[in-house]
């Protein structure tokens, strides 16, 4: 006969915080590649936001359960070269970083995206009828880096309040 559990309201938050890694964090501690990827794994995923309120939120989630760590090896994870990359950039949930082991697995989403599938018709229509705006785009980041989406705009008029 199964028996039941419960708990307070205090330990059922406390329990709900360390199974988000929330109960990871020391002070003092050197944060390296190894326990970022770790974290990661264990998070799934890792969203990619370009707001910058505060520093670019993707590097959120990992300080907030690990504390303090240099941003760059989340780059390296990331972008990095051959063996030092870990991760890869998907439309996992939103724009997102995901750990490599997951690749195959979304090989599928991949191949129904470049046939123009499902959920991705209205995006392959947009491609081919949208040629001279993606040819502007690419044009413009080739020449100027990387933009925020305003910086491409051709509007002339003011947006509004």
């Amino acid at each position: 006969m199964p028996t039941t559990q419960s708990f307070s309201q205090a330990q059922a938050r406390r329990l709900a915080l360390s199974a988000q890694g929330f109960n990871n964090r020391q002070a003092n501690r050197s944060i390296g590649a190894a326990q970022l990827n770790r974290m990661i794994e264990r998070l799934g995923v890792v969203q990619i936001d370009s707001v910058n309120a505060l520093v670019r939120s993707h590097y959120l989630p990992l300080f907030s359960r690990l504390g303090s760590y240099p941003q760059a090896l989340l780059d390296q994870l990331a972008w990095g070269r051959n063996r030092q990359r870990k991760l890869f950039e998907y439309w996992g949930h939103e724009a997102s970083l995901l750990p490599l082991e997951l690749y195959p697995l979304l090989r599928w989403r991949m191949d129904r995206a470049r046939q123009g599938q499902g959920i991705y018709q209205q995006l392959a229509r947009f491609g081919r009828e949208q040629q001279p705006t993606i040819a502007r785009v690419l044009a413009a980041v080739t020449e100027q880096g990387a933009l925020g989406a305003g910086s491409l705009s051709t509007r002339q008029e003011r947006a509004g309040p």
